[in-house]
């Protein structure tokens, strides 16, 4: 990250916000649905990440033969209306994104968590973000580093003046395919231990986080 930080695009679930307690609450809704017990968050975690069809798919994929389309809108609706029923965002993640504002360093979100979802949990949360791409039926999923491209073209800043913010593997992958520098945090839903062996900059903190986009030298 030789170039001046002029945009900082961040991943939401698990690295600007904890929206575990919502997700799961969201999860264990369907699974009742279809007659299936309850699962832990670590469960239900692990089935986050790369979009709302996988999820389904991945939680209620016990020997159920259901239709995918009408479960995901099942999912979607519940959870529309309790995305920020606990969700909340890391400590220390508003003054960040306030500093860098104050800076005049430009953010965005990319997620693949639908788009009315995502951009309600950055509204209702008050996230001082510009820019918000989450899943709709014509962008692809990252890993694909379209989103990723599509928010450099829209904040009209060089990917090598940006910096990519996420926590997954696919986010690193995303990060890569697109050839734009990348942070990874490993405090959120799933310290990822592989992150700090393939990328150049991870961070266990938001303090540390910091440090890695507005003191470098």
């Amino acid at each position: 990250m030789s170039h001046p930080i002029r945009a900082v695009i961040f991943d939401l679930d698990g690295t600007l916000v904890d929206t575990s307690g919502d997700l799961r609450r969201g999860i264990n809704h369907l699974r009742q649905r279809y007659g299936l017990d309850a699962i832990s968050s670590e469960r239900a975690l692990s089935a986050v990440g790369r979009g709302v069809e996988q999820l389904v798919a991945a939680v209620i994929g016990e020997g159920k033969t259901v239709a995918i389309d009408q479960a995901v809108h099942e999912f979607s609706d519940y959870y529309l209306e309790h995305c920020t029923d606990d969700t909340e965002p890391y400590p220390g993640i508003v003054d960040l994104l306030s500093e860098l504002r104050q800076r005049g360093i430009k953010s965005a979100v990319i997620t693949n968590k639908p788009q009315q979802s995502a951009q309600t949990i950055v509204g209702e949360l008050g996230l001082p973000i510009d820019l918000v791409l989450g899943a709709t039926p014509t962008r692809p999923n990252k890993p694909d580093p379209a989103v990723l491209l599509e928010a450099r073209r829209l904040l009209d800043v060089p990917l090598a003046s940006s910096v990519y913010v996420g926590d997954m593997e696919i986010d690193l992958a995303c990060a890569r395919a697109a050839d734009c520098p990348f942070v990874g945090v490993d405090f959120g839903f799933t310290p990822n231990s592989q992150l700090w062996t393939r990328t150049a900059v991870c961070v266990d903190h938001v303090d540390a986080l910091r440090r890695a986009l507005l003191e470098r030298d």
